[in-house]
């Protein structure tokens, strides 16, 4: 493995000419591209006299890449400079990208006359017409020039109605801000668009910049434009904005002044004006109806919402009266499905599943679309479950039959077959797989089918279940469950599944690895000896670079890890040898994160086979003296430790968990604290790879010796915590340990055991030379710890 990436180091640096003329910012080329690849800080800062051809020495593209490194830096100026360089010097798609960078960057930072000057230079062509002319817009928008900003809207909008349609909430925004100031166009109809509008995170953040817009203006300015608008209308826009905020009960004030119909310009404009930000009453359900029957059904749903989360009974009371009365709703057809979708929501939050069964029920029969029918299905099925899980297999599958989109049911699938192996309840686990199998997804189904057939196995599902579920389809369990171990066997969905599938079938745990292939000219490599030049483009043109050529320069550079992010669609088009090298540079590098994240995205691909190479760099073996010495010194099997540090944090030094969790091994600080106490370490430093491994190998091994040294009870305890993992095994009883996993509470900890048992055996498959059944039936708790 060492040979392969030094060699594949030495061809990307190799990729450029050799660099002549001495040193480059008192760097020479090696000593550059170790920089770069080390993600370490440019030698050169803004207001440093730059030589920038000696930079191109480099080679093509060398200033693009280099100001992607400055932006990983507090160095705006820095970043700005390059890539107006790497707009004069670059040619064909390093150009191209560098204009695209420019004008993002100014955009974000709000520097209007910039983009404006970038979108009319000769640059701008470089963009597509359509983002060159939004980026104009925007450009004149934040300049202050709002009636030539308008007038760009306008004309977007007419020449490109398709894009535009896409940016629908920003135009908007951007034209009624700009016809505001400048008293132009029809920037009223611009902000009733905008309070019409479905919900999203950039139409939430458009009526917050349109509201802003009014309420930063004079009261006498504040009062015209609000009744230009209709004071309706900005209370509409008032309240959505405040609910895409998550500021629910400010905007359940804002719904009930919009109920209340007594605000008008002036009102409003001295409310905001003075700060008096008073809640008015609780609305009647009467009212509470009215306002949820006469809202735009966009703001309706965000006003469900907002009452939901802040005054729940209010708004019950609401839809409870709208079911109870005659409403017209013949100019709304879709009425009656909204009301009992959202009546039932609310009996849902207040966990009366009756009753909510029955109203999800009836939205599912007014449903106009799939989508609506899948809402409304998938919230009646989890009520039948709440309420009894006798109808809720039946009702499942029901669900399931009429749906286009099986994936919908998964978070349900996953709990209510939890939930029958926890009870031992073979009857529901067949009919559920029964029910279920032909439509669930394809990881929903692989589970299922192991899951059935070890319950099978284990006497949990009977003959008897058998028949009453299929019928005459199966001789009984034993045939059942083979038939089912075979298919999560053939599957690919999940690769967990498969994996203890072969291992109950006597089928070879892991796949042959495929020969090393001969590495192409293009991509270059050990094997052909020959430098990772960018391929040529068919017209021999320098400039034209494609999706291979463009991978190997960011590799090159030391940006391996941009490559999927930079190529986007085009990353398919990418080789496999090209991935691969760009990969190994990032692993020698000491990136192993990087590199094992860019070289998964082979393995996820269809019909991928492997080579040894690519298992080396997908599970690789980083650290290999701190991880040795932890494994002589706390007895811990070092394929094992090495499975536990890939799930935890993918080899990176650095991470930090949402919960505070750091480094390889993810220790918290308290238990690092702990445990270095007990090893007697006065010092240490988490984020070090060898203090980290150190204690956190220590305290895996304290935790597995409190299990009797079982693996997966271990692995559960390190992950969900010592204490609830005796909890979860006094609850579930005696289960074998695959099982035990499928019945834990924690998603994350039953994924986090399938992460860790798949990735030791895999490090034992490529690095040991034990028998591989032996070690899986140790992971799983079925044998010994192999000698």
């Amino acid at each position: 493995m060492r040979a392969f990436t030094i060699v594949a180091i030495a061809s990307l640096a190799l990729a450029t000419e050799a660099c002549a003329g001495g040193a480059i910012h008192g760097l020479d080329t090696d000593q550059w591209f170790e920089l770069l690849a080390s993600g370490g800080p440019l030698p050169i800062a803004s207001g440093d006299d730059i030589d920038f051809d000696a930079l191109s020495r480099l080679g093509p593209g060398a200033t693009l890449f280099l100001a992607m490194h400055a932006a990983e830096g507090p160095d705006e100026a820095l970043v700005r400079a390059m890539l107006r360089e790497a707009i004069g010097r670059e040619k064909g798609r390093y150009r191209k990208r560098a204009v695209e960078l420019l004008s993002e960057n100014l955009l974000s930072s709000g520097d209007g006359p910039g983009l404006v000057s970038l979108c009319r230079s000769e640059a701008g062509a470089e963009l597509t017409p359509y983002r060159r002319a939004f980026l104009e817009a925007s450009g004149l928008a934040a300049s202050g020039s709002y009636a030539e900003a308008l007038a760009a809207v306008e004309s977007l909008r007419a020449s490109f109605p398709a894009e535009a349609a896409k940016d629908a909430a920003e135009l908007a925004a951007t034209a009624f801000a700009s016809g505001y100031r400048a008293g132009r166009g029809r920037w009223a109809n611009e902000f009733s668009s905008l309070v019409a509008m479905d919900g999203s995170p950039k139409v939430y953040e458009s009526l917050s910049i349109a509201v802003a817009a009014i309420e930063s203006s004079g009261r006498d300015d504040m009062v015209q434009a609000i009744r230009a608008v209709g004071p309706r209308a900005f209370l509409i826009a008032e309240a959505r904005s405040l609910y895409g905020a998550r500021q629910f009960g400010a905007a359940i004030a804002a719904f009930r002044r919009y109920s209340s119909d007594l605000e008008t310009p002036e009102t409003i404009a001295a409310r905001i004006s003075d700060g008096v930000f008073s809640s008015p009453e609780p609305l009647t359900p009467d009212s509470a109806s009215d306002l949820f029957l006469n809202l735009p059904r966009a703001a309706a749903s965000d006003a469900a919402k907002s009452f939901m989360a802040a005054s729940r009974d209010e708004g019950e009371a609401g839809f409870l009266h709208s079911i109870r009365t005659v409403r017209n709703r013949s100019a709304d057809p879709s009425g009656d499905y909204f009301d009992a979708f959202w009546y039932g929501r609310f009996l849902r939050a207040g966990e009366r599943w009756p009753d909510a069964e029955r109203w999800f029920k009836t939205a599912a029969g007014y449903a106009a679309d799939s989508f609506e029918r899948d809402a409304a299905g998938w919230y009646a099925v989890e009520a039948a479950w709440k309420r009894s899980g006798k109808e809720t297999i039946a009702a499942l599958g029901e669900a399931l039959a009429a749906s286009r989109n099986p994936g919908y049911y998964s978070d349900l699938i996953e709990p209510i077959s939890r939930e029958a192996l926890v009870a031992r309840d073979g009857a529901a686990l067949a009919a559920l797989d029964a029910a279920v199998r032909q439509k669930a997804s394809a990881r929903d189904a692989a589970r299922l089918a192991y899951l059935c057939a070890r319950a099978a196995q284990v006497g949990i599902i009977s003959d008897a279940h058998i028949l009453a579920a299929f019928g005459s389809g199966f001789a009984g369990a034993a045939d059942y469950a083979e038939a089912r171990l075979r298919y999560a066997y053939g599957q690919r969905a999940d690769e967990w599944y498969r994996l203890a599938a072969a291992y109950r079938l006597g089928e070879p745990l892991v796949e042959p690895l495929a020969p090393e292939p001969p590495e192409t000219a293009a991509v270059g490599g050990p094997a052909s000896g020959k430098p990772a030049a960018a391929p040529p483009s068919p017209s021999g043109d320098a400039g034209e670079v494609s999706p291979d050529g463009y991978a190997t320069a960011l590799a090159r550079f030391g940006l391996g890890a941009r490559i999927r992010k930079e190529l986007g669609p085009e990353f398919s088009a990418v080789s496999e040898g090209t991935v691969r090298l760009a990969a190994a540079a990032l692993g020698e590098a000491g990136r192993h994160d990087q590199a094992y994240r860019l070289i998964a995205t082979q393995f996820w691909k269809s019909g991928f086979v492997p080579t040894r190479l690519d298992a080396e760099l997908y599970w690789p073996r980083p650290y290999r003296e701190s991880f040795s010495e932890a494994a002589r010194s706390t007895g811990l099997d070092e394929s094992l430790l090495y499975g536990l540090a890939r799930s935890e944090s993918a080899f990176d030094p650095g991470a930090v968990s949402k919960s505070g969790a750091i480094g390889l091994t993810q220790l918290m600080p308290a238990t690092a604290a702990e445990m270095a106490g007990r090893l007697r370490i006065k010092e240490y430093d988490l984020a070090d790879p060898d203090d980290n491994v150190a204690i956190g190998s220590a305290y895996f091994a304290r935790v597995l010796g409190a299990v009797d040294g079982r693996v997966l009870p271990a692995v559960f305890s390190y992950n969900g915590g010592p204490t609830r993992f005796r909890r979860w095994e006094a609850e579930y009883g005696k289960l074998p340990l695959d099982l035990l996993l499928e019945a834990l509470s924690y998603a994350e900890t039953r994924q986090y055991g399938r992460n860790v048992a798949s990735a030791a055996l895999q490090y034992a498959a490529l690095y040991g030379e034990r028998d591989l059944r032996d070690y899986f039936a140790y992971l799983i708790g079925e044998g010994p710890r192999p000698d």
